[in-house]
């Protein structure tokens, strides 16, 4: 089992978090061995099969889209817990897995971050390069930009039911009406969201995790 432990270190944006939090139980349940739960203020865990680690790119692209101004930090870390172990984890896993806490996430960034452990020394560092240089492309979205993404997101699921799927063809058109934009400043939006960037980036972690 991989563990997958989401901290929120400045409970000022617990408010902010929220909506994640909604999502992740929404679009993620099916592949998560238990429904996020929050064992402490502002740490909240779950745990997911190793064939199913190819959704963490994706949980990690919503992150950036609900959570980038806060300081929210997801963890990955593979070989914690046994496959044979009951899917559901304790807080003796948790301890185990704060005291492995990774050295090159900046506790003092003010960014929300990723941290992958436990898959390979080489696909570790690949993971974890890709996923700073996703977070320190897109960490600052406008609000503009945010909700294009926050309602391309929401449609590609209804349309796919799957998360992990990134395709805008069709739905542009319907992020523009919901918002009451034109195609053409969705367009834009995505653009200067660098979404592609995003996308090939959560596909190109997938092809590594799978």
């Amino acid at each position: 089992m991989i563990l997958v432990a989401i901290t929120l270190e400045t409970p000022k944006h617990l408010k902010q978090f929220l909506p994640y939090l909604s999502v992740l139980n929404e679009r993620y349940h099916p592949f998560l061995g238990q429904a996020i739960t929050e064992i402490e203020p502002g740490k909240w865990v779950s745990s997911v099969k190793p064939f199913h680690a190819g959704i963490f790119p994706y949980l990690c692209m919503d992150a950036m889209i609900y959570t980038g101004q806060a300081h929210t930090r997801l963890y990955f870390a593979n070989d914690i817990l046994d496959f044979s172990m009951d899917q559901e984890v304790s807080e003796s896993d948790i301890s185990r897995l704060m005291q492995q806490n990774p050295s090159e996430t900046n506790p003092k960034s003010q960014k929300a971050c990723s941290h992958y452990q436990g898959f390979g020394r080489r696909i570790d560092m690949a993971l974890n390069a890709i996923g700073r240089l996703v977070f320190d492309s897109l960490h600052s979205l406008t609000k503009v930009e945010t909700d294009v993404l926050r309602e391309l997101r929401r449609l590609q699921f209804d349309h796919y039911r799957d998360p992990c799927i990134t395709r805008t063809y069709g739905l542009q058109k319907q992020v523009a009406s919901k918002l009451g934009k034109s195609p053409v400043a969705v367009h834009k939006s995505l653009k200067s969201s660098k979404y592609e960037l995003l996308a090939d980036s959560a596909n190109t972690m997938k092809s590594i995790l799978a």
